[in-house]
């Protein structure tokens, strides 16, 4: 035996005529990525099931595949390669990991596996890292997203955690909600890691876009009109409320829609008149976005400089207009 670990290391068994019948303990196969045991068959030494050959004295021997695998082969998950070992199949820890793509945590288990809450195939490799339960998991591998949020999103029973997010773009809001699910009137879509903060209303996360009507902010992201004032069209000399005439009791003719998000509205005809149309006549213009008839004051002004005369504000038979 001295002399074939002396000089016969790299061929030591067939130095020893084969004569070795192993210590059934494990030692790695790097080729086929497990661990094997030290026998010479499945029944040298007797119940060697997963035998490998006969271990070289320059194989490092363990006591049980999962020592070996942790030691020898660190890089693969360790359940996996003691299942490959020992010719199992591996189900998968059904830890948690984080499913970065979809700001979600999921399970280390076979997709098709009907015990895990949300499965999320095997993770092959140690280097991702695993937690007991999706909220640990939240909170330390996706700590830069709401809790809430990637708790929600891990919860395949979970419709949403129905708060709010931005959508500057279109002047509102979005509710972090599934469509089946969302109120009559809101625009509802699941969050991602890039719909930025959750607010629990409409009226803070309108809030949080100061460069928008806040009102109107809220209008569109709850589908309520908000009554409030506006211009739709300069040339009409008058404005209109963000109203639903349909909807109404009595037909307003008043009522508008706005379309361009950066429409200043106020909240009376008489502010938005003042602020939107100062050179018009207050009262011109109050009538004429009630759809009134205009009623002239009576005074005086020069029309045209030519007739070298004053006029009155009136229609041609006299009325004031």
């Amino acid at each position: 035996d001295g002399c074939c670990v002396k000089y016969f290391k790299w061929n030591y068994n067939a130095c020893m005529n084969d004569t070795i019948v192993g210590s059934g303990d494990w030692y790695v196969n790097y080729e086929d990525k497990k661990c094997v045991q030290d026998c010479a068959s499945a029944t040298s030494p007797p119940g060697c099931t997963y035998f490998g050959g006969l271990a070289t004295p320059t194989e490092t021997l363990y006591t049980d595949a999962l020592s070996c695998c942790e030691s020898k082969l660190a890089y693969i998950a360790s359940g996996l390669c003691q299942a490959n070992s020992m010719d199992m199949v591996y189900a998968g820890s059904e830890l948690w990991r984080p499913d970065y793509e979809n700001s979600r945590c999921v399970q280390d288990c076979e997709v098709s596996n009907t015990t895990c809450v949300l499965p999320g195939g095997i993770v092959e490799d140690s280097a991702t890292s695993l937690y007991a339960d999706a909220a640990t998991c939240c909170s330390t591998g996706l700590s830069y997203l709401s809790s809430e949020l990637c708790e929600a999103n891990s919860d395949p029973t979970s419709t949403g955690t129905g708060k709010y997010f931005q959508d500057a773009e279109n002047g509102m809001c979005k509710m972090d909600e599934d469509d089946a699910t969302c109120p009559v009137g809101y625009t509802c879509e699941r969050a991602t890691s890039n719909s930025g903060t959750l607010y629990e209303t409409e009226a803070k996360c309108c809030e949080s876009m100061p460069w928008l009507s806040s009102d109107l902010c809220v209008a569109l992201t709850s589908g309520v009109p908000s009554e409030q004032w506006f211009v739709a069209d300069i040339q009409d000399e008058g404005c209109v409320q963000d109203c639903n005439a349909v909807e109404a009791a009595v037909p307003e003719p008043w009522c508008g829609t706005i379309t361009n998000v950066a429409t200043k509205t106020y909240a009376s005809i008489t502010e938005c008149c003042s602020k939107q149309l100062s050179w018009i006549d207050s009262a011109r213009c109050n009538a004429t976005s009630l759809g009134g008839t205009i009623v002239g004051s009576a005074e005086w002004y020069v029309a045209d400089y030519s007739t070298g005369k004053c006029v009155q504000d009136c229609d041609a038979v006299g009325t004031p207009v």
